[in-house]
């Protein structure tokens, strides 16, 4: 999906005297632009534009942790948000650009009540400004557009966003057409495409002479393997400027979107780092597997069929684990032996990354040492 196709169909909903109704009435995703007198939200709005991918089709409900955490899995603007600001699922937090999102959270106001939060498509931006203060024009969906014009889509300024200080713009990882203005956090590889996966032609090898994939869209293969992602790490933000990054795979049937590295040492140090920095264990941490199975699944608590079902995997490609095993995440043994469990479970086999590789891995990336794509 192109950038220019999302914004065809936001402006293809001004003067059509929409109602604001939430959730309101999804208009079926063949249409090519927004029916009259329709009735929807503001995050209903931005769904239809980018035809989000949902089960059942058209329904609203995301199959991901973090939504389902924070709302049963509704499409909506607290969970955009969140997603955003930890790019764990379908978008990223952005300087503001044409083609990307103006959002903020759930809130509760001044006067003790809770308000809703808000979102809109930014359509103009003034590219000497910084921030928010960026945007000039935005399409979306509001209750204030219905009771003052009568229509409840409009393009307008981004006052809305303005007065909470919560708002971020953030990029929706299945667009592809990245603006250059993207933030050096998101920049990179182009987000994936819609249909097809985004190819890159960069040097693909390993780092010590084993195992590696030379291409990331060889369809046969899992991705784990294919992308030299052995621990199949989710696109964010931070993996965009991590060493070795080169690119994303397409949504698969549940919008995971995965990062494709040049080697698969690369691979291992991007997932080590997600424990060490992203998870906040640290260097020097200690984890214990199940709650290491928690916080990869994204759920509250280890006992989670979601947690118990990492456990169980991780625990077939290294027998030696159980759920309540403590790793030490600076320790080369314990690494390895949850390295086979983790990315044996991804592969759906035993790795084919050999131990050399992994231990090489973790050694340059502590150091620092692991060199760019």
């Amino acid at each position: 999906m192109d950038v220019t196709t999302v914004l065809a169909r936001a402006s293809s909903g001004l003067g059509k005297h929409t109602v604001y109704k939430s959730p309101g009435h999804m208009p079926h995703f063949a249409a090519t632009s927004f029916p009259d007198h329709g009735e929807l939200d503001c995050s209903g709005f931005v769904y239809w534009c980018i035809r989000f991918a949902s089960n059942p089709p058209e329904s609203r409900m995301v199959d991901h942790p973090l939504y389902k955490k924070i709302n049963g899995g509704w499409f909506e603007t607290t969970a955009i948000h969140a997603d955003g600001l930890t790019g764990t699922g379908y978008f990223h937090k952005v300087e503001p650009v044409v083609g990307a999102f103006l959002v903020y959270p759930d809130y509760r106001g001044a006067d003790g009540k809770r308000h809703d939060g808000h979102i809109g498509i930014i359509t103009e931006i003034d590219p000497t400004k910084t921030g928010i203060a960026r945007v000039t024009k935005i399409i979306h969906c509001s209750l204030g557009g219905w009771t003052q014009q009568h229509d409840a889509i409009q393009e307008t300024g981004p006052d809305h966003w303005l007065k909470q200080a919560s708002s971020i713009a953030v990029w929706y990882e299945g667009m592809d057409g990245a603006p250059t203005a993207l933030s050096a956090e998101a920049a990179g590889s182009a987000s994936a495409a819609g249909a097809a996966e985004t190819h890159a032609v960069p040097n693909y090898r390993s780092l010590t002479g084993g195992f590696f994939s030379k291409d990331p869209y060889d369809l046969k293969q899992r991705r784990s393997i294919r992308t030299n992602n052995p621990g199949a790490l989710n696109v964010t933000g931070w993996q965009r400027v991590f060493p070795g990054f080169v690119g994303v795979t397409a949504p698969d049937h549940a919008e995971n979107v995965t990062s494709i590295y040049v080697t698969p040492e690369h691979g291992v140090g991007a997932w080590h780092y997600l424990m060490t920095g992203r998870y906040g264990y640290g260097e020097q941490g200690k984890v214990e597997l199940q709650d290491l199975a928690r916080r990869y699944a994204g759920v509250a608590s280890a006992s989670d069929p979601a947690a118990q079902s990492y456990v169980k995997g991780w625990t077939k490609w290294a027998s030696s684990l159980t759920a309540t095993s403590v790793l030490d995440l600076s320790d080369d043994a314990d690494m390895l032996n949850l390295a086979h469990g983790m990315f044996g479970h991804e592969a759906g086999q035993k790795t084919p990354l050999k131990d050399d590789q992994i231990l090489t891995a973790l050694k340059m990336k502590r150091t620092g040492t692991l060199p760019p794509a």
